[in-house]
């Protein structure tokens, strides 16, 4: 089932995002295919927001692709080894699509955490960070009725825990490698929000984030 978050802002602009699914993969390459992945419900204005995580590499995300179609970058971070990254693009038809994630160099497994998102008017977030602390945080500009999505990589996590003002984990799955990837997201009133991820058994690890 969909988690979905309808947010209302002051001109009346209904945005709507909705977390779709996760998936990894433990095989050792530079171009990994998630091959008909969810993306959602296809709509007018519909856009997909994807996270893609990485790790046992040197590389950082060269480009995406959903459905054929190239995504825009909104934010990548590398941390030694780890990676993640933030992808945006309208994605007004189609239901389940490949995903392709082409990485500077190899890596030994990754994943893709999936949103869909109506009501943007184009593909640019307000606000975006990154962070490789011990918990991975960003302070972000917000707007009433908008939203926040965070996703963080880490080489040896065993758990996620995040935080901030209604914020709510949508997935924390660990590779076969013993990576762990993690995604969030929150609705925003216009203040600034904190979004955090305290990792057990933290080790290279790196945060992206993005308001809309």
């Amino acid at each position: 089932m969909l988690a979905q978050r309808c947010l209302v802002g002051a001109a009346a602009t209904s945005k709507v995002l909705a977390y779709v699914g996760e998936t990894n993969s433990d095989t050792n390459a530079t171009v990994y295919t998630f091959s008909a992945h969810a993306v959602g419900t296809a709509s007018a204005g519909r856009r997909n927001i994807v996270a893609a995580h990485a790790q046992n590499g040197t590389g950082g995300v060269a480009s995406m692709t959903i459905g054929g179609d190239s995504a825009t970058e909104l934010v990548d971070a590398i941390n030694v080894s780890c990676v993640a990254a933030l992808f945006i693009m309208l994605n007004a038809a189609g239901t389940a699509e490949d995903i392709v994630v082409t990485f500077d160099q190899a890596h030994t497994t990754a994943a893709v955490g999936v949103w869909e998102s109506t009501g943007l008017a184009d593909n640019t977030a307000l606000d975006t960070d990154s962070s490789t602390a011990a918990a991975p945080t960003a302070t972000l500009t917000t707007t009433p009725g908008g939203f926040v999505v965070g996703a963080t990589s880490n080489l040896v996590g065993s758990s996620s825990a995040w935080s901030g003002n209604g914020v709510t984990e949508r997935y924390d799955d660990q590779s076969g490698d013993t990576g762990d990837w993690s995604g969030a997201d929150a609705d925003t009133t216009g203040n600034s929000l904190a979004i955090t991820n305290t990792i057990t058994s933290n080790s290279r690890q790196v945060g992206v984030f993005a308001s809309f």
